[in-house]
C-alpha cells in the first residue's frame, strides 16, 4: 500500500497511469487549507501532523 498526493488537476492522469500499470488507485481524501480530511474517517489539522512528524520515535 502506498499513499500518493497529486493536484486535483492531475488526478485523472494518476488514475489512468495506475490503471495501465494494473494498480488499484482509490481516492481516500483531500488536503487543502489547514486540514487533512479523509472522508468519513477523520479531519486532522496540518499543524498537528507537522508537529507529530518532528517528534522522535
Amino acid at each position: 500500500m502506498a499513499f500518493v498526493t497529486v493536484k486535483e488537476a492531475d488526478l485523472s492522469c494518476l488514475t489512468l497511469m495506475a490503471e495501465e500499470a494494473g494498480v488499484q488507485a482509490v481516492r481516500i481524501g483531500a488536503t487543502g487549507g489547514d486540514t487533512l480530511s479523509v472522508k468519513n474517517l477523520f479531519d486532522i489539522p496540518v499543524k498537528d501532523i507537522v508537529a507529530a512528524s518532528r517528534k522522535p520515535l
